[in-house]
């Protein structure tokens, strides 16, 4: 889904979306630990309380959500 209408986004847009998915990949991470014997229910809350700050600080060299233009919305 992440590289559907990449060609259709500005470069801001695009350093943002990879810098999110990155950002999101490791929050989860930590969750996932093979020894901590996860399960949906105890990692669905963290999972998506990583979403907020991965959107607007995804990375030191990426934009946030709201430096985006509107167009890329």
């Amino acid at each position: 889904m992440y590289t559907r209408f990449e060609t259709l986004r500005s470069l801001a847009m695009q350093k943002w979306v990879d810098a999110v998915r990155k950002c999101l990949r490791l929050g989860v991470v930590p969750l996932l630990r093979p020894w901590k014997h996860s399960s949906y229910e105890k990692i669905r809350e963290p999972a998506l309380a990583s979403h907020a700050p991965c959107y607007l600080n995804p990375d030191k060299d990426a934009p946030s959500i709201c430096d985006l233009d509107f167009l890329d919305y």
